[in-house]
């Protein structure tokens, strides 16, 4: 009877290690996501070039890419994609759309992939020559908590901690 109690205590304390692993890992990404895209931003600044953020939910990651210019004195490791852990759920929403006043180079683009895939055109966020970003939210989600990151009114990437609400 004993032994059983003990083996109880120990599993309860396994299982809770191992859920509250997913909100930590959660909590990673978050950090992780926003201090790249902060790199990317002092890049565009730098180099005066745009870029673009793509995420795929369901594959777990996202990357960048230049838009207007050479991608060959940017380094590789700020443009390579990122695989979230496993054990992360993501899900992103972009508030807004640049339109036909915003900058060319993304006008072209969107042309392009509207001339190849109309359907399967993506929203995206755009970070500009000038350290503007399109306004998003991602959500980073664990067991119990989700780390929603999005830009605060002074333009600065943060995060905020709410219950889960993934299905």
């Amino acid at each position: 009877m004993v032994g059983v109690a003990i083996f109880a205590v120990l599993s309860a304390l396994i299982v809770g290690s191992i859920q509250s692993n997913s909100d930590r890992n959660a909590k990673l990404e978050a950090q992780r996501f926003i201090a790249v895209v902060n790199e990317v931003r002092d890049e565009a600044l730098i180099s005066g070039k745009t870029f673009a953020l793509q995420m795929n939910e369901k594959g777990k990651h996202y990357g960048f890419i230049v838009l207007g210019g050479s991608e060959q004195s940017v380094p590789d490791t700020l443009l390579r994609t990122r695989h979230l852990h496993e054990s992360v759920k993501l899900r992103w929403d972009v508030f807004e759309e640049f339109n036909e006043e915003d900058d060319e180079d993304i006008e072209d683009l969107e042309e392009q992939e509207q001339a190849q895939v109309p359907s399967q055109v993506e929203p995206r966020v755009y970070i500009t020559a000038l350290g503007e970003i399109t306004p998003f939210q991602t959500r980073f989600g664990g067991d119990e908590d989700d780390f929603i990151v999005q830009l605060n009114d002074e333009g600065v990437l943060g995060f905020d901690v709410k219950p889960s609400n993934f299905f």
